[in-house]
C-alpha cells in the first residue's frame, strides 16, 4: 500500500504541474493556445482517472494484509498445582482458583480480539516442570477459547512444579515451526500465563530471560495470585464444606512471585507487558498492546486515496476555468 500511495502522490504532482502548465498557457497569444485547445479535456480527464485509480485498493489492501501478516500468539499456561490456590473461603467465598481468573482473561480477550475483526494464528501450550503443547497453530479464535474453557479443568494441573525457563524455551520451539506462510508475520506474541512461582533455581530462569531479551518476538506476562491475601490449595469434603489447606511442599500457603513474571515482562523492553489476572482492565490492555503499531494494519486507509482524488478532480477543473 506504501507504494499505491508514493504513486498516488506522483501523479497528483503531475496533474498539479498540468495544471500550472495550462494556466501559463492561458496567457499566451491566440495562436499558441488554438494548439492547446484539447489541453482542458485532457487535464479534467487525467483528474477522474486519477480519481477512479484511488478507488482500487480499498478492499485488496486490507484483505491481503489481513491473510497474510496475521498476528501469531503462543500461550503458555501454567499448569502446576499453586494454580488451583483460593483464599481461605470462609473469609473469601467465590473467589475462583488462579487458573480460572487467568483463563477469563484469556477469553475476554479473544473475544476481543475477533470483535476487533483480528484473525490470529494461535498454538497453547501446557506446562509445569516440563512443556508440551496442547493445541497446535490454528487459525481460529473459537478453537483456543474451547480448549481454554473445557480443556483447563483441575484434574489437568499436575503434581508438579513449574518452570518459566521451560514455558520460555518451547515458546521459541513453537515460533520455529509456525507454518512457513506465517514465518513472516509483522507480529509474534508470547502470552506467558503463571502465578510466578518455580520450583527451579533463579540462575535457569536468567539464561532463558537473555535469550528472550535477543528475541523477535513480543510477551505479555499473565500473573495470577492475589499479592496481599494468604492463598492455598483447598480440601474439601463430600457436601462441599472446606476441611482446610493441603500441604503444599511443606507450606500451607503458595506465594505467587510477581518479581519472576515482571522480570519476563521486563526482558523484552518496549516489547513486554505485566499484567495481572486480578486487575480489572487487563484484557482491555492486552488487546491494546496486541494491535498496537507493530500488530496493526500501516496501509493508508483507501477512503482517504478516494477523497484526495476527488479533490484533484476539483482542482482539475477549476484549473481549467483559469483566465
Amino acid at each position: 500500500m506504501r507504494g499505491d500511495l508514493q504513486l498516488f502522490l506522483a501523479g497528483c504532482m503531475l496533474l498539479g504541474v498540468c495544471a500550472f502548465l495550462y494556466w501559463r498557457s492561458r496567457r499566451k497569444p491566440i495562436a499558441a493556445r488554438s494548439a492547446l485547445r484539447n489541453f482542458p479535456t485532457l487535464l479534467v480527464l487525467c483528474g477522474i482517472l486519477l480519481c477512479g485509480w484511488s478507488v482500487r485498493p480499498t478492499q485488496s489492501a486490507q484483505t491481503f494484509t489481513r491473510e497474510t501478516n496475521p498476528l501469531v500468539i503462543a500461550v503458555a499456561f501454567d499448569l502446576s498445582p499453586s494454580m488451583l490456590a483460593i483464599p481461605n473461603p470462609q473469609f473469601e467465598h467465590g473467589r475462583p482458583p488462579r487458573f480460572e481468573r487467568a483463563r477469563d482473561v484469556l477469553l475476554k480477550y479473544f473475544d476481543a480480539l475477533q470483535e476487533a475483526q483480528q484473525r490470529p494464528v494461535v498454538a497453547m501450550i501446557g506446562f509445569t516442570k516440563q512443556a508440551e503443547v496442547m493445541m497446535g497453530w490454528d487459525k481460529s479464535t473459537q478453537q483456543i477459547r474451547d480448549v481454554l474453557q473445557y480443556g483447563l479443568v483441575p484434574d489437568l494441573l499436575g503434581n508438579s512444579g513449574s518452570s518459566i525457563e521451560v514455558a520460555l524455551r518451547k515458546i521459541t520451539d513453537a515460533f520455529r515451526m509456525l507454518p512457513a506462510e506465517y514465518q513472516g508475520s509483522q507480529r509474534k506474541l508470547a502470552i506467558v500465563v503463571s502465578d510466578g512461582e518455580s520450583s527451579v533455581p533463579p540462575a535457569a530462569l536468567h539464561y532463558a530471560l537473555k535469550d528472550l531479551a535477543a528475541s523477535q518476538y513480543d510477551v505479555i506476562a499473565l500473573q495470577t495470585g492475589l499479592l496481599d491475601t494468604n492463598e492455598g490449595v483447598a480440601s474439601f469434603g463430600d457436601l462441599g464444606e472446606f476441611l482446610g489447606f493441603g500441604d503444599f511442599g511443606g507450606r500451607i500457603y503458595t506465594v505467587p512471585d510477581a518479581a519472576a513474571m515482571q522480570s519476563v515482562a521486563d526482558s523484552a523492553g518496549a516489547r513486554g507487558l505485566y499484567l495481572r489476572a486480578e486487575d480489572e482492565g487487563a484484557a482491555e490492555r492486552m488487546l491494546g498492546f496486541s494491535v498496537q503499531s507493530g500488530g496493526q494494519d500501516k496501509s493508508i486507509d483507501a477512503t482517504l486515496l478516494l477523497a484526495m482524488g476527488m479533490f484533484a478532480v476539483v482542482v482539475a477543473v477549476a484549473a481549467c476555468q483559469l483566465r
